[in-house]
């Protein structure tokens, strides 16, 4: 596929971004008079695998996520208030426009799920209780153990318990 570049919009004359998800400068003078010749930016890598950088204007830097740059370039802006952009094959960092896609948080959280991505149990690095734990809750549950009483013995709260037997948390991956 051939590497198209455009305009980051809001940044006309300073940024460009292309289809395959890299972001460039762009040759221009500085306020001080001084030139600045533009390069092809390192983006930053979150944690999750996102990529973003800094872009800057009379003064004022920004982050932005690159796959958002490509979406606003090449797609325009979402089609509806609240839309995010989301990566069709569940790799944060590729960020190729085939790639990407406006779509609700909650379709945003469907695909974690479906590729496999999405926090939970034990894969939550917030999580307090080991999967044999819940298994053990679910045990003492289904034996007649009120939550008051589990949550007691797993140094919980009831609320915490009545979540996890209710499917709110702890669901299966």
């Amino acid at each position: 596929m051939t590497e198209v570049w455009k305009a980051v919009p809001g940044y006309e004359g300073y940024y460009e971004v292309s289809n395959r998800g890299g972001v460039r400068s762009l040759d221009r003078m500085l306020s001080s008079g001084r030139p600045r010749r533009g390069k092809v930016l390192s983006p930053k890598t979150s944690k999750s695998g996102h990529r973003s950088l800094q872009l800057c204007m009379a003064g004022i830097k920004t982050w932005h996520g690159v796959h958002r740059l490509v979406l606003l370039a090449f797609k325009g802006p979402p089609p509806r208030s609240g839309m995010e952009g989301a990566h069709n094959n569940g790799v944060p960092g590729d960020n190729r426009l085939e790639n990407l896609r406006w779509d609700t948080p909650k379709g945003n959280a469907a695909d974690r799920v479906i590729h496999g991505t999405e926090m939970f149990g034990m894969k939550n690095p917030r999580a307090k209780l080991t999967d044999k734990q819940i298994l053990e809750i679910f045990e003492m549950s289904s034996s007649g153990v009120k939550g008051k009483d589990i949550a007691v013995v797993m140094q919980c709260t009831p609320a915490n318990i009545s979540s996890i037997l209710c499917g709110k948390h702890w669901r299966a991956a």
